[in-house]
């Protein structure tokens, strides 16, 4: 089942003893956000080293959706984690990406000859510690998978585990999906363009196409 699907069922077996209500919703957002920082990184991932002005535009406004919806879904984290700290209890974070890959993005890229970054990333300015801004790509959201093994549980939050690991067998079969598709689609490109090529420079434009 895809995760919608498991969404569905989830909400319509929900008992009373679920609270507060709309809790699956809010694991379902969190989940999509999850996968909308993924696609965020890439685009930033994609950027030339000079990315044109409406390249820059674009980066921004998707930043800037993904910043709304990063905020309203740590707004309501306390109301749906009873208030417990994520930052206090969550495991270390340690981004798939490699960061060494990404370009650097900032419409305002004036060098900043005074500052140096220490041991905990934090600028140093005229003597002064500012805190680095982490992108909201990259921030890690309010989640029950965030927290210790067994902490969740531990902390009166079972339930709330339990659901988000239904909700992530869904995510699974649906990105197992998307490959299957993808893959299918190889396999017929495969077959349509390289197959019946009957030239060099045919061959090759297909090649490209796969």
């Amino acid at each position: 089942p895809s995760m919608v699907d498991i969404q569905l069922s989830l909400m319509s077996s929900l008992s009373a003893e679920h609270t507060p209500t709309g809790s699956i919703s809010w694991l379902a957002a969190g989940i999509n956000i999850e996968d909308s920082q993924d696609l965020v990184r890439e685009a930033v991932h994609q950027l030339p080293t000079y990315p044109t002005a409406t390249q820059k535009a674009n980066i921004i406004a998707k930043q800037l959706t993904l910043q709304s919806k990063v905020q309203r879904h740590q707004d309501e984290a306390d109301s749906f984690m009873d208030g417990v700290d994520i930052l206090e209890h969550c495991r270390p974070y340690e981004p798939m990406d490699n960061t060494g890959l990404l370009h650097s993005f900032d419409c305002n890229s004036d060098p900043m000859d005074a500052e140096e970054l220490d041991e905990e990333d934090e600028y140093i300015i005229g003597g002064e510690e500012v805190e680095e801004v982490v992108p909201h790509e990259d921030i890690c959201i309010s989640m029950p998978s965030r927290l210790k093994l067994g902490r969740g549980t531990n902390l009166g939050l079972g339930h709330l585990v339990e659901e988000e690991l239904q909700l992530r067998r869904g995510q699974a079969n649906d990105s197992l999906a998307k490959l299957q598709a993808a893959l299918g689609n190889l396999a017929i490109l495969y077959r349509q363009n390289l197959q019946s090529a009957n030239s060099v420079h045919s061959e090759t434009r297909a090649r490209k196409a796969i």
